[in-house]
């Protein structure tokens, strides 16, 4: 196979990919919780004495913890938004475009990305357009049909959620795993 074969088939199988996440909230979650769970990995790695194995198993367990919670982290989230939103329907509706935008997924979020796009020329655009398409992808998770504060609480409950849950199995893990203590009937013993 040619590099240009192989390389046509990459940027295939990467664009393949990319539709996934962007189109699939289940392939979102998997994505980022894979991407926590390497960062405690490594800070376990780092600062314990887990051995490879352990580590390896904290993070399919901090992973799964990290999976299980955001959809019900979201749940909370969006619920507590939902009461806020019938008490306070325009609570949101003075907040500045620039900081309401900051917040991936939020409209503000969406229109500036497909501000950008418009403005963008030549090889810009392609790249604004796939920023838009990611931002389009957390509104359809967190936003689409919902009031603005409950999709704004169903966004941070989803991202906080699972972080919460990893990051409580990735500290907690080092304590149950690492260097065997000796038992009393072993330390008789020697």
């Amino acid at each position: 196979m040619s590099t240009r074969m192989a390389g046509e088939k990459l940027r295939e199988l990467l664009a393949a990919a990319g539709k996934r996440y962007r189109d699939s909230a289940l392939v979102q979650d998997a994505v980022e919780t894979l991407g926590g769970a390497a960062i405690v990995a490594g800070g376990q790695a780092v600062f314990s004495d887990m051995s490879p194995e352990e580590i390896a198993l904290s993070a399919v367990l901090g992973g799964a913890a990290a999976f299980g919670a955001r959809p019900i982290a979201a749940g909370v989230g969006g619920g507590i938004g939902k009461m806020i939103d019938k008490t306070n329907p325009d609570l949101l509706k003075k907040v500045p475009i620039e900081l309401a935008s900051m917040f991936p997924g939020s409209p503000a979020a969406v229109m500036q990305a497909e501000l950008a796009r418009r403005l963008a020329t030549g090889g810009e655009q392609e790249v604004m357009k796939l920023l838009r398409d990611l931002q389009m992808s957390k509104y359809r998770q967190n936003f689409k049909g919902r009031g603005d504060v409950e999709g704004l609480m169903t966004a941070i409950g989803r991202y906080s959620g699972d972080n919460i849950a990893q990051l409580a199995v990735g500290l907690t893990t080092p304590f149950l795993f690492g260097e065997e203590q000796p038992s009393v009937a072993q330390g008789a013993n020697q």
